[in-house]
């Protein structure tokens, strides 16, 4: 149940203009600041993949 209390807590804080779920993790995450992608064309993760369990994909 904390996945779906913390997507709520998140799509508030949309709601409110706090946060994007396109804006980089690292933004609200100083521990991921400089993440090691498997390769240089892969896309910079965000709120929305880790929202979604998307798998990230480049272009």
């Amino acid at each position: 149940m904390t996945k779906s209390f913390t997507a709520l807590a998140i799509v508030k804080l949309r709601e409110e203009g706090k946060l994007g779920l396109d804006d980089p993790v690292q933004k609200y995450l100083p521990e991921l600041k400089d993440p090691k992608y498997l390769t240089s064309d892969a896309p910079v993760l965000t709120i929305r993949h880790l929202l979604t369990h998307r798998r990230i994909t480049a272009g």
